[in-house]
Formats: C-alpha cells, structure tokens, sequence
C-alpha cells in the first residue's frame, strides 16, 4: 500500500511540472505559436515549423518592406496588373496616382490585394522581384520555412510560411512606431480620384473588441487557408504575439485569446539584471582588481519556478592589462536557462585603473640610479666643505 502511495504522489508530482500544451488550450489551427515580442521567447508551439498557407496575413511583411524600402509621400500609379487583382480590394484604377502611405493603409485595414500589388510593383518594379526580396528579407529575420511567392497572399501552391515564422516577421514590423499605428488605426480616410468623397478604410481586426489589450495585426482567409490570424496584446507592459494558420471562422478567435490568456497567466517577466549591475572582480596585470558592470538589464519571461533555474557564467578577456579606461569591455556575462543560452551580455570596466608605477620597465634602473647620485652628490659636497675648511 505504501508503495502504491508513493508512486501516485511521484505521478502526480509529473504531471503538476507538465507546462500546458496543445490538448489542454485545445488549439483547433494547424499551426499556432504565442512568442514574447521583447524576447522573442516562444511560450507556445503547435506544428510551429510546419509550412501552410498564409492567406493576407503575407500583407504583414508586404508592409514591413513599404515601411523600410519607401518613404511615406512617393508617388505609386497603379498597373493594370494591380487593377484586376481578385478577392479583397478597394477598387483602384489603372493609371491612378496614390501616395505609398494610402497604399500601405489600404493593404492593411481594407486588405486589399490590389493596393499589395501597387505597392509590389512600386518598390520592385514587378511582384516576382518583389517576392525575391520578401523572401531574402525572411531569411534575415531567421524564417527558414517560408516562401512568398507574391505581396498579397492569393492562394499558390509554393507560398507558404510557418507559425513561427509569421511571429518573426511580425516582430520586426512591431519595432516599427509607423506600423504599431497603422494596425491599431479604426479608420483611415483615402483620396479616390474623380470622386468628391474619400474611401473610408476601417479596421476589421474583431480582437480589438473581444480582447482586452489587443493591439493587432492581420487577418488572413482564402478556401485554401482557412482563417488564419496574427495578433497582439498588451498588458502591464508585456506585449505577446500569437500566431493561428489553418483554424476556421470561430475557432479562429477562441485559438488566439486561447493563446494569449495561457501567455499572461502562466508567465511573467524577471529581471534578470539591472543596467550597471556589479557583476564580478576582475584581476589586472600590472594594476589593481576592478569591478565589472553589465553594460545593459536584461528581463525575461520566466513560467512558474524556472527563476532557479536560471545560472550565469562570466567569461574574461585572455589578457586584461593596465591601465584601463573607465567603461572599457572586459568581459561576456552569459545568462543560462537549464542549458539553453538566453542572453550574452557585455561586462565593462566600473572605474579607470592605472598602471602602477613600479611595474613600468624603467622603475627600477631610474629607482638605482637615484640613490648612487644621491650619495655620490653626498660624498662631493662633504669633500668641498673639508677643503673649505683647510683654505681658511
């Protein structure tokens, strides 16, 4: 019996360190990620790296190049290309002249497929050139699962982007003030040629009024897809990115706030380290021991008891030699989490350190020499007074 006891206390002590997963948020998408915008932290995964359909939420990196590669005022005329795009647009015209800005709204709040293109072609000269770049810029930012084939998301059997992915790219684009804006706009007015009244824009982003915080991003749908989703929220300062691809019209929702509750109720953010945070002693050759500060703070998102779990190792320059100037690099502080490597964050120099003077190769010759002519200088001067002495 008592063993008996022991094993279920041992199964259930298992199971309580078991962090939630997929069947309990019960996530319906075939992709999902929740990531920590500061960080980049992935606080859930389901298929995360499995490559699917996008839909319009390709329209995040389409306006992350518009916002990098243009500047707000140039001048785009629509192509006939843009003009007979299918699906979601806001009706433009052949040879119509907008700014880059209206284009990037409209692509946005209205997603529409043919202000994408416009703004494709305008930055690339064509969508195949353009899509060149959306998947060059992919690569930088680390999606290794992605291939954008045009700037709008119209189903293709090679486009296609993972879960993960999608929250890379988005994180970028929230380090962006002009494109926090952009996506929590709730209606933008757009000039329409030959009309005496704008084109009202408005925000169909439904996590606005179900979510409290939510600050974004994109909605995606084509029969292809299914409804895929990224979006943001915000709370005492901590902003998660949630990713769905592949859930339908309801689920769609209830997997994002699904993700999104399971990020802020089980995480929260440790500082780790303050900015100037004496964090070791080092030893210099030919001077004294100084203290080492971190050159930054470091914060992370840390799950219910993984703060013990956290260890640092300082890692010195070879040789630290006198003198020193104050703030100088000296060293590395790496910030471990069980094994995985979070941060490496540079050490330098709280106070200037000087050489001290008797290590200097010249110290002990001159040290010497000082002495002997002291004393031979001695030796003269006691001879002068004898023979003063004797003259009188």
């Amino acid at each position: 019996m008592r063993r008996v006891l022991i094993l279920f206390l041992m199964v259930l002590l298992l199971l309580c360190s078991v962090p939630a997963q997929a069947a309990k948020l019960n996530i319906v998408a075939q992709g999902a990620v929740l990531m920590d915008k500061e960080s980049g932290r992935l606080l859930f995964a389901h298929n995360p790296h499995t490559p699917l359909p996008p839909a319009s939420t390709t329209k995040i990196m389409t306006i992350l190049l518009g916002l990098e590669l243009g500047q707000p005022e140039e001048i785009v005329t629509i192509s006939r290309l843009a003009q007979y795009q299918e699906g979601s647009r806001v009706y433009l015209e052949e040879g119509e002249e907008y700014t880059l800005q209206e284009l990037l709204y409209a692509t946005q709040l209205a997603s529409a497929n043919d202000a994408a293109v416009a703004v494709a072609e305008h930055l690339a000269g064509s969508v195949e050139d353009f899509a060149r770049l959306m998947n060059q810029r992919a690569r930088e930012l680390g999606a290794k699962n992605t291939n954008f084939v045009n700037p709008n998301g119209l189903p293709h059997p090679e486009h296609r982007t993972s879960a993960y992915d999608l929250a890379l790219i988005t994180r970028q684009a929230l380090q962006y003030p002009e494109y926090r804006e952009l996506i929590t706009t709730s209606s933008y007015p757009m000039s329409w040629p030959g009309r005496d009244e704008d084109r009202q824009l408005r925000n169909a982003n439904k996590l606005f009024h179900i979510y409290p915080g939510a600050d974004g991003v994109k909605t995606g749908y084509t029969t292809e897809a299914g409804h895929t989703f990224v979006g943001s929220a915000t709370r005492e300062g901590r902003q998660l990115i949630s990713v769905v691809l592949g859930s339908d019209n309801s689920s769609v929702w209830s997997d994002t706030t699904s993700l999104l509750d399971y990020g802020f109720e089980n995480f929260s953010n440790e500082q780790l380290l303050a900015p100037g945070e004496e964090v070791a002693l080092a030893e210099v050759k030919y001077g004294s021991p100084v203290p080492l500060i971190s050159s930054e703070g470091f914060t992370y998102p840390l799950a219910a008891g993984e703060l013990a779990k956290i260890t640092t190792e300082v890692e010195l320059l070879a040789d630290i030699v006198a003198p020193i100037a104050e703030g100088e690099p000296l060293g590395t502080l790496k910030v471990f989490l069980k094994d995985e490597e979070l941060a490496r964050i540079p050490l330098m120099a709280l106070e200037r350190v000087k050489r001290r003077i008797y290590t200097r190769w010249w110290f002990w010759p001159l040290a010497l020499y000082v002495p002997w002519r002291t004393w031979v200088g001695f030796r003269r001067l006691k001879r002068h007074r004898r023979r003063r002495r004797w003259k009188v």
